[in-house]
């Protein structure tokens, strides 16, 4: 986002988890997380329904002539969410509980808000 400041661009940010939030509420998603933060790095949101958890990585637009979000989280960033994940469900202890990674775009190059829910949008990444 070139010509945006530090503050501008996180407050952006911050509005785009606000409303996945609010959207994955309505779809019946309960929020166990928000921005869940451990040693090895940062999750935007951590959601369950029916007994699932999805670590969702949330990606804001302001343009649709914006790289396509899903190549937004390469590699390297699903190896990060990959192990905040496993920390998350071995310091809860849910190791019978189902998880996948899902990536959630927030779309606001309309008058409203789009939405493009992309369940297990990768697979569990391993190594360092």
């Amino acid at each position: 986002m070139q010509g945006f400041s530090d503050a501008e661009k996180k407050g952006f940010g911050r509005a785009g988890e606000d409303l996945a939030a609010q959207f994955l509420r309505s779809k019946g998603y309960r929020i166990r997380e928000r921005n869940y933060r451990c040693r090895l790095g940062e999750v935007d949101l951590i959601v369950e329904r029916q007994g699932e958890i999805s670590f969702v990585e949330v990606k804001s637009r302001r343009s649709v002539n914006a790289v396509d979000p899903r190549e937004l989280v390469p590699y390297g960033k699903q190896l990060h969410i990959s192990k905040v994940a496993q920390h998350y469900i071995a310091s809860k202890k849910l190791y019978d509980v189902s998880a996948d990674f899902a990536v959630l775009i927030v779309d606001y190059s309309n008058s409203e808000p789009r939405f493009e829910w992309i369940e297990g949008a990768f697979p569990l990444a391993y190594g360092y």
